[in-house]
């Protein structure tokens, strides 16, 4: 598969970005300075930690990863020490959560934003949307 430069570029800075994360998450909260587990969402975007897991053993960290199907459940084991740390949410949702639920949790690092996509079962290409056209859009955080 041949990728184009930018694409290419685009995804060395982000495994640059997630190991970045790890290094700094491993060293301030695991209490074994060497070993993080990390919870993530199932999905296309575990992929991207798998490669970053390889980058951090270069560094000598061992991260595990733990695999979450439900958005309520990384913040869950987070709080409760199950897992160090998560890698999963913008920051209005871990706001909201934080303040629903009453969570001890602090952000760590910063890693990426998953681009958020347009679907349509008629509409082919966004340059076809007619003016005036009705869309969704989520307003929860």
């Amino acid at each position: 598969m041949k990728l184009n430069k930018l694409f290419q570029y685009k995804i060395i800075g982000l495994f640059l970005s997630i190991s970045a994360f790890i290094l700094h998450a491993s060293y301030t909260i695991a209490e074994d300075k060497s070993k993080i587990k990390l919870g993530i969402m199932e999905g296309k975007e575990a992929v991207i930690w798998l490669v970053a897991v390889e980058q951090a053993k270069k560094a000598n960290l061992d991260i595990e990863l733990v695999y979450f199907s439900d958005y309520t459940l990384p913040n869950d084991a987070v709080n409760m020490g199950d897992i160090d740390a998560n890698a999963f949410q913008h920051i209005p949702y871990l706001n909201n959560k934080i303040e629903q639920r009453n969570y001890k949790l602090s952000i760590a690092g910063y890693t990426f934003i998953t681009p958020i996509g347009i679907y349509s079962h008629k509409i082919k290409d966004i340059k076809e949307l007619p003016n005036r056209a009705t869309v969704g859009i989520p307003n929860d955080p």
